[in-house]
C-alpha cells in the first residue's frame, strides 16, 4: 500500500504542476502581450520626437 500511496502523491504533484504551468502561461501571455503592445507605440512615438526636440543638442547649447 505504502508504493501506491507515493505513486499517488507524484501523479497529483505532476497533474498540480502542470495547472499551475497553464495558469502561470495563462496569466504572463496576456501580460506580455500588453508590455509589447505598450511598449511598441511608445518606441515609435519616442524615436520621433527624440531626433526632432533634440533635447541633448539643446543642453550644451544653453550651458
Amino acid at each position: 500500500n505504502f508504493p501506491n500511496v507515493i505513486e499517488k502523491n507524484q501523479q497529483n504533484e505532476d497533474d498540480y504542476d502542470k495547472e499551475e504551468h497553464l495558469a502561470w502561461k495563462k496569466y504572463l501571455m496576456p501580460v506580455l502581450n500588453d508590455i509589447e503592445r505598450r511598449l511598441k507605440p511608445t518606441e515609435l512615438n519616442t524615436s520621433k520626437p527624440f531626433p526632432s526636440s533634440t533635447t541633448p543638442k539643446r543642453k550644451p547649447d544653453r550651458s
